[in-house]
């Protein structure tokens, strides 16, 4: 049986983040592992043999044949246990379409108007014109805006390329890499960070298994 590897996944940012993106100040992001492994784990590799298959299917335009070829991450312990493999969410060479918040307008029939192509903030994708929150310079109590979550594929309008992915412990993250982030600092990141995940039961306080995404915006020189 025919199976493909999936060569792009949708992304959620906010839209200070989108900016920080846009602006090139922003590489780098974090995102939980999900499921967290049990406190004994002391570290995460890709499985070498799954990471062969996946770069050979690269080279044949993404085809994969049989059971088994996908990314996968293999849990290394400080002793040996059963803890079952987990499978990679991210890994090199993946595309990663940004879901950010919105306004959607459809257009009638044989609308008469020309399409938006980013002046002001509005875009027309298929048959609806778009505003993106992370365009909003004052905020405006009648704006409704929808969830990230569901904006669709054709009105994305940033692309990103995975370039790394390393699995490690969020308190790794350094200064350098907070800047990369999109942060002055370390200590910034950390309260952005607990405002977005702390309700979510991933504080900074607990010190999560992260991955740590490198990214390059498509079309960038």
């Amino acid at each position: 049986m025919k199976t493909e590897l999936k060569t792009e996944k949708p992304i959620i940012f906010s839209p200070e983040m989108v900016n920080k993106i846009i602006s090139g100040e922003k590489d780098l992001t974090s995102r939980i592992v999900k499921p967290q492994p049990p406190d004994y784990i002391d570290c995460f590799e890709y499985g070498a043999s799954a990471w062969e298959k996946i770069t050979w299917a690269y080279k044949k335009k993404n085809a994969f044949y049989g059971p088994g070829f996908k990314a996968y991450m293999i849990a290394v312990f400080k002793e040996p246990c059963s803890y079952p493999v987990i499978k990679a969410r991210f890994w090199p060479g993946l595309n990663l379409w940004v879901q950010e918040a919105f306004m959607r307008f459809k257009n009638p029939p044989n609308d008469p108007c020309p399409p938006f192509t980013g002046k002001d903030g509005w875009f027309t994708h298929g048959d609806s014109d778009y505003f993106y929150k992370a365009y909003e310079k004052n905020h405006n109590p009648d704006n409704k805006y929808s969830s990230p979550l569901f904006l669709p594929r054709i009105a994305a309008r940033i692309l990103l390329n995975v370039i790394e992915v390393k699995i490690e412990r969020l308190h790794e993250l350094d200064d350098d890499e907070a800047r990369r982030e999109g942060f002055n600092n370390r200590e910034e990141f950390i309260k952005f960070w607990d405002m977005k995940n702390k309700k979510r039961g991933f504080p900074w306080a607990d010190n999560p298994w992260v991955y740590r995404i490198q990214f390059k915006k498509k079309d960038d020189t």
